[in-house]
């Protein structure tokens, strides 16, 4: 119970900042490789995404095979809820 505990406190720290997010929902409808994330997130410098990827794999939220970058099983279940909280917020906004 101790480490889902510490687990969870580590992801909640890392979604919390920049950028993790974003990532987390470009990667929830499939996965993608490092020039397409920049593509889809022009705003982010690629040493800001370099360096988040990594926190975001030393976490258990994504791994790495080749030059493709995956949700792990656990980092699916945070995008979705990461998804629902933005579509949520949105709707409260009026605007979706």
């Amino acid at each position: 119970m101790k480490t889902v505990v510490f687990e969870a406190q580590v992801v909640h720290k890392l979604v919390g900042k920049k950028w993790v997010h974003e990532i987390l929902v470009m990667l929830l409808p499939a996965s993608r490789r490092y020039n397409k994330l920049a593509q889809l997130i022009p705003e982010i410098k690629p040493s800001a995404l370099s360096n988040t990827l990594k926190k975001m794999i030393a976490s258990g939220l994504v791994y790495q095979v080749g030059s493709l970058y995956h949700l792990t099983d656990y980092g699916r279940t945070v995008a979705e809820i990461v998804f629902c909280y933005i579509k949520s917020v949105y709707k409260q906004l009026g605007g979706l």
